[in-house]
């Protein structure tokens, strides 16, 4: 963990602290999180106790996800536990946001990546989200970003959208050739 983590260094006091890094560094620090935040919360306000209950709603949906990392459909169970926990996830955002962002405090911004959760909660029933997002490699984005900048080159803008769509799903119809076939990546 490091201080930047949280807070621009160039301007600490400038801007409210976020919880900021890569998708696998901010999933291990969920777990510590609600020791902590267990340890200085105070019980009798409703803000601290959602707080404390969004962040346990964010350790179980990884401990389903990482506890069936290999099937498509979940078993009823992790089901049930998964799709409550995120909408309970979602909901406990929602409403502190709503709180400290009438003070001014933007600590708790929800944001797309709540939204798609929510997505695969709904989707959860038939597929298991860790077919249809990508957690942990979220270096997707920056190849996407290199790929479509070759696309731009001398194109327009709807043409360059055209012409890296083609090239994705060309990539993507080779893979699963290739992992059809029982060839590796």
């Amino acid at each position: 963990m490091r201080i930047s983590m949280f807070i621009n260094l160039e301007d600490p006091h400038g801007h409210m602290p976020k919880l900021k890094g890569k998708a696998a560094e901010v999933k291990a620090l969920i777990p510590a999180l609600v020791h902590v935040w267990k340890f200085h919360m105070d019980a009798l306000l409703v803000e601290h106790v959602a707080i404390l209950d969004g962040l346990q709603s964010s350790v179980l949906m990884d401990n389903i996800l990482d506890g069936y990392p290999d099937v498509d459909v979940w078993p009823n169970d992790a089901l049930k536990v998964f799709v409550d926990a995120s909408w309970n996830y979602a909901r406990c955002q929602n409403a502190v946001a709503a709180h400290y962002n009438r003070f001014g405090f933007f600590l708790f911004d929800v944001t797309i990546k709540t939204h798609w959760t929510l997505h695969c909660a709904m989707e959860a029933p038939f597929l298991n989200p860790r077919r249809s997002w990508n957690y942990i490699g979220e270096d997707f984005m920056s190849k996407s970003r290199d790929l479509h900048t070759s696309c731009c080159k001398g194109n327009s803008p709807a043409s360059s959208v055209n012409k890296f769509a083609d090239k994705y799903c060309h990539a993507m119809g080779h893979t699963l050739t290739l992992l059809d076939s029982g060839g590796d990546l």
